[in-house]
């Protein structure tokens, strides 16, 4: 059975390095969410390529000129809350943080609550709520697992 995974942040490094591999591996796993802040082109190819359930833009001006590009099955959600909403609807076994910055802890939480596997990319979320998170992780039975250098 194929590993759902959201992937946020998916225009950056992270993200596209992800993308990579499933693109290798796509009998074991399934893009089901995407996230993007404002690189436009980069998102709409990854919309279009892995056709996601859900694909969420965290900056609104950026939705506004995205959403007359889109068609097919992948619904769009705009604004920073987006991206935990699109965590909560999704049934997902694999959440990859890639979001740079404070930006990524409100979702990464979410995924850590819903006690799914959390592959955190940015060291910035645990430096900030790492206590927070850590008793999240115990109470859902999320795994949180280190997949940058950084850490």
């Amino acid at each position: 059975m194929k590993k759902r995974v959201i992937i946020l942040g998916s225009t950056g490094s992270i993200g596209e390095s992800c993308l990579d591999v499933i693109r290798r591996n796509r009998k074991n796993f399934e893009v089901v969410g995407i996230s993007a802040h404002k690189n436009l082109k980069s998102f709409q190819h990854q919309i279009d390529e892995f056709k996601p359930r859900i694909a969420a833009i965290s900056n609104g001006a950026s939705f506004l000129r995205m959403k007359k590009n889109v068609s097919g099955t992948t619904k769009i959600l705009a604004g920073e809350e987006s991206l935990v909403e699109m965590i909560e609807t999704l049934d997902v076994d694999v959440v990859v943080s890639g979001i740079v910055g404070a930006a990524g802890l409100l979702p990464t939480l979410s995924a850590i609550k819903k006690g799914v596997r959390v592959a955190l990319a940015n060291k910035e979320p645990l430096v900030m709520a790492g206590k927070i998170m850590t008793i999240a992780a115990q109470t859902s039975g999320a795994t949180i697992i280190p997949v940058d250098s950084e850490h």
